[in-house]
């Protein structure tokens, strides 16, 4: 996927939803490499020193030397400037186009990797520039995705709509080419690309009634929502995140111990205690919450509730942090906790389906 840079109004920091994701596996104290490309320039090495100091294996990533395309330097370091909302602190980006990352090439190191992984995370944005450009990433991904059917890893799809870099086909695509060559262990969207999807698979939304106060009730109409999208899609899971709200996840028979189709919830956890500063911004929060869930339900054979809790819990410490992939040691010691398998108690809740 994307190794670039976040342009946010205090600076420079590392992001690419595949390497945020690296990065808090790895603070998780799980072995992960990231392949990507970067530019063979002064951002490209710090991007590849910064990867390193942060214990994400860089053997996989590739650098490119100045590539001019269409007036454009097609192989200088990714670089994207979030734009920031005063109120809800949400980000909206502008990307430099082309970068290097859209210039992944699939090798024979890349394909040995992704046999021998234990989950192999995606994201639908490495299919934003097509052959139109000489792009070589979406291929690359999809090659990536076959091999890893080779093994046994799970495929994580995260679906991240950029616009205007997405196109339906593009996105279904990339779910086909999983559901097809490998197993597709977990779809991640949030609930403003819900609707999307499944207009674009042919399901009806279903809009949740204006008058409907129970949000427990809502987030068990978005778990049978992503319960028909995974049947469709072909997703072993489906993990939709709703922002302060918290998130929900369908999980197929095939994958809960109950051999029966359920829906876990979570009302959503933001510390208290952490401000980094007071000057924060959401960037990387749900690239946190998707690492935890990974370590949690394909790693650590985590039941669901006890996932999306600590999704949820970390998710919500990187909302309140400058850039995407804070430090862990500086989480508040309660987070800590609930990723050392001791017991707790949750306000998550899940149904079994008939």
């Amino acid at each position: 996927g994307e190794t670039l840079w976040d342009g946010l109004p205090l600076g420079l920091f590392l992001g690419g939803a595949p390497t945020n994701v690296a990065i808090h596996l790895s603070e998780l104290n799980v072995r992960t490499s990231i392949a990507a490309r970067v530019g063979d320039d002064a951002l490209g090495k710090e991007a590849i020193r910064r990867l390193d100091n942060r214990g994400v294996h860089t053997s996989l990533m590739q650098r490119s030397a100045f590539v001019y395309r269409e007036s454009k330097e097609a192989g200088s370091t990714g670089l994207v400037v979030a734009e920031i909302d005063k109120g809800t602190r949400d980000a909206s980006y502008v990307f430099d186009t082309p970068s290097a990352w859209d210039y992944l090439e699939f090798n024979p190191e890349l394909e040995k990797a992704a046999e021998g992984a234990k989950a192999v995370v995606v994201g639908t944005i490495a299919s934003r520039l097509g052959s139109e450009y000489g792009a070589t990433t979406a291929d690359a991904v999809q090659k990536v995705c076959r091999a890893a059917g080779q093994g046994t890893a799970g495929v994580v799809l995260d679906v991240n709509l950029r616009p205007p870099w997405y196109t339906p086909h593009a996105v279904l695509n990339f779910a086909e080419c999983i559901a097809n060559h490998s197993n597709f262990a977990m779809l991640k969207l949030n609930d403003d690309e819900l609707p999307l999807l499944e207009s674009w698979c042919g399901l009806s939304s279903s809009p949740q009634s204006a008058d409907s106060t129970n949000d427990y009730d809502m987030a068990m109409q978005i778990g049978e929502r992503a319960a028909l999208l995974g049947k469709t899609i072909g997703a072993k899971r489906v993990c939709v995140t709703r922002g302060s709200k918290g998130a929900v996840l369908y999980s197929s028979s095939s994958v809960t111990p109950s051999n029966k189709d359920q829906i876990a919830t979570n009302p959503g956890f933001v510390s208290s205690t952490h401000n980094a500063g007071g000057t924060t911004d959401t960037v990387g929060a749900g690239d946190s919450f998707l690492a935890a869930l990974i370590k949690s339900l394909l790693l650590d054979g985590q039941e669901d509730v006890m996932a999306l809790k600590r999704g949820c819990a970390l998710g919500g410490y990187v909302a309140r942090c400058q850039g995407a992939v804070p430090s862990h040691e500086d989480a508040p010691d309660n987070l800590r906790l609930l990723f050392q398998n001791e017991p707790s108690s949750s306000s998550s809740s899940f149904m079994d389906l008939v």
